[in-house]
């Protein structure tokens, strides 16, 4: 699989496939060059729990500071994101990601 077939993967929801990279050595922290962030902010945007943990298992840095452009579009820190998705989208679907980071020790501002 490809580095950008998972960043689409990982969009749609499809956590077998997520589970398959990453059991097979893929990267946690897989970054996305175009945006300066890892795999997941894309997990956290699309309010995806199951990769969020399963990236977190694998070794995701929960407190990876976003670059330019990805900063700007997206957020700083995976729980600044997850902050500003469970105000501004749907609190219920959003909460677990934010406690999730939290409980592994995610920063929300650097």
């Amino acid at each position: 699989m490809n580095d950008h077939a998972i960043f689409e993967d990982v969009a749609e929801g499809k956590t077998d496939s997520l589970s398959s990279y990453l059991n097979s050595g893929g990267d946690a922290n897989l970054m996305d060059h175009e945006l300066n962030c890892p795999i997941i902010f894309h997990a956290v945007l699309v309010g995806n729990l199951s990769a969020v943990q399963k990236l977190i298992e694998s070794g995701a840095n929960v407190n990876f500071i976003a670059q330019e452009p990805g900063s700007d579009i997206l957020a700083e820190t995976v729980l600044s994101l997850a902050m500003q998705c469970r105000h501004l989208m749907d609190f219920e679907k959003f909460d677990p990601i934010v406690q999730l980071l939290q409980k592994h020790g995610a920063i929300d501002e650097i």
